[in-house]
């Protein structure tokens, strides 16, 4: 596909851009670059390459979520600046 100033022009106007002549120039040719190296990429006979997902061997380690209690709680309630009732800190009402 042959990319043209008219057709960034026509891109950026559909995107509310506004482009200088300079960046119009500057888009044009980066545009023109990427899709190059997209066509690049097609070239590429790949029948004979074995697809893969993942090909570092390293996995997901997962960890079971467990619920344990705090063994220095009321240490660290204790060095609450704000006052602790029923083992919880109170702060300043947030929503009105």
């Amino acid at each position: 596909m042959q990319i043209t100033k008219d057709l960034v022009s026509h891109l950026a106007k559909l995107a509310r851009l506004h482009l200088t002549e300079d960046e119009l120039e500057s888009q044009t040719k980066d545009i023109q670059n990427i899709l190059g190296l997209i066509e690049q990429l097609q070239a590429l006979d790949l029948e004979t390459v074995e697809e893969t997902s993942q090909v570092n061997g390293l996995e997901n380690v997962m960890q079971e979520d467990l619920v344990e209690l705090c063994p220095i709680e009321k240490e660290l309630l204790a060095q609450s600046p704000q006052p602790v009732e029923n083992d919880m800190i109170c702060i300043s009402r947030v929503v009105k």
